[in-house]
């Protein structure tokens, strides 16, 4: 997984192997790109498919596909934001 790191300035791109090949294509170069854009304590995430090094700019999240991806990645995230808010209020 990838530490996020300030929640106010934070901007991962996660890169993932599909369980499953991505919509429209089989290809084994093909997967799945994970955007994160995090400000504060308001995250985002979009899925979209690369194939080979074009990655293709539609965003994929409500594909049944790509939405457990999705939805772990948020998961993730929203733990990470937790940690930190938990971990500031400790030091306060």
């Amino acid at each position: 997984m990838t530490e996020i790191a300030d929640p106010q300035t934070a901007f991962a791109i996660l890169r993932m192997r599909p369980v499953v090949a991505p919509p429209g294509g089989a290809s084994g170069r093909d997967r799945w790109v994970v955007d994160v854009k995090v400000r504060d304590t308001i995250h985002e995430v979009r899925v979209r498919r690369q194939s080979g090094t074009v990655c293709l700019p539609e965003d994929l999240s409500d594909d049944p596909l790509a939405r457990p991806i999705k939805d772990a990645v948020s998961r993730h995230v929203l733990n990470a934001l937790l940690e930190r808010i938990r971990g500031s209020a400790n030091h306060t």
